[in-house]
């Protein structure tokens, strides 16, 4: 049984009751402390901060201790911290902070997943970081690089994201009776990198058939809608393309705010505003292209 004499605690037997200091000075123990180095919890307060200090013993008994956590309180903040020291409270500071975890509640032994080094550099060993919607990797600390007479308004990368998106074209609106490829190296399909609002779009279109459809020719289907004005509205390149009735090469151009890419053609007179139209294409028209445009 534990017994309180003044201010000293001593355990005197094997009962329910473990260690128990009272007097103002709290303290219950209900488990096992064990230590053969430093296990310092305390520190000191003044009239500017109060500190806090969880440490262990260092490797030769000549060096200060190791802090694991500190914790610094002053006017505005309450900090704690990791691995380390400042000027709050001495002690000697850790050269990496390491993670470990298991898979399940019952592993004995964690698994290495990554670190703070002594450099400042954060490594994952295995696993992804990620963010909530709407933030990302702030880059407003780095040197502006902005050409003169460019203004900045966002140095957040707060989007990344890649796949696939199936192309479809479609005359005057209609789709009637146009099949595509579906196999082999020329099966119809894209893909598609968005990186913050910028995306890039590859694709191939392969028929079989382009139906009866008539008028304007346009690809639909985008993985994202082009913005609402003059930053969502770009021209594409080609890629290739066969079994086509051209007067000129072809240009892509994506529509502000739909889901649309029409499709032109340079004439001989250079004007790249003429559409193609169904009469452009044959049941077994090819075409590849890719695009960047902004979004949202």
């Amino acid at each position: 049984m534990s017994k309180l004499i003044t201010n000293t605690i001593r355990h005197t037997g094997g009962s329910a009751d473990n260690i128990t200091l009272d007097n103002s000075q709290n303290v219950t123990v209900e488990g096992n402390i064990t230590t053969s180095g430093i296990f310092n919890l305390g520190g000191t307060t003044n009239s500017s901060n109060g500190v806090g200090v969880v440490r262990t013993k260092h490797h030769t008994t000549s060096n200060n201790p190791v802090n694991m956590i500190g914790c610094v309180s002053g006017s505005g903040y309450n900090n704690v911290q990791i691995g380390g020291n400042d000027t709050s409270f001495a002690g000697t500071a850790a050269t990496a902070v390491r993670f470990y975890t298991a898979g399940n509640a019952t592993t004995a032994n964690g698994t290495y997943r990554g670190q703070w080094d002594g450099s400042g550099n954060l490594t994952i060993a295995d696993g992804d970081l990620g963010f909530a919607a709407g933030h990302g990797i702030d880059f407003s600390a780095q040197t502006p690089t902005s050409a003169s007479g460019a203004s900045t308004t966002n140095e957040v990368l707060d989007h990344y994201e890649e796949g696939t998106w199936t192309p479809a074209l479609a005359f005057g609106g209609n789709t009637t009776g146009i099949t595509y490829e579906t196999s082999g190296d020329v099966a119809t399909g894209g893909h598609y990198t968005k990186i913050g609002r910028l995306v890039t779009i590859c694709a191939k279109i392969a028929l079989t058939s382009k139906g009866s459809a008539t008028g304007a020719s346009r690809i639909t289907g985008l993985p994202f809608t082009p913005d609402n004005n003059d930053s969502g509205r770009h021209a594409g390149a080609v890629g290739s393309y066969n079994n086509m009735a051209l007067d000129g090469p072809l240009i892509y151009w994506s529509e502000r705010n739909a889901d649309n890419i029409l499709i032109r053609q340079v004439t001989t007179n250079w004007d790249g505003r003429v559409n193609c139209t169904h009469s452009c294409f044959t049941d077994t028209s090819f075409l590849s292209f890719s695009m960047t445009y902004m979004v949202p």
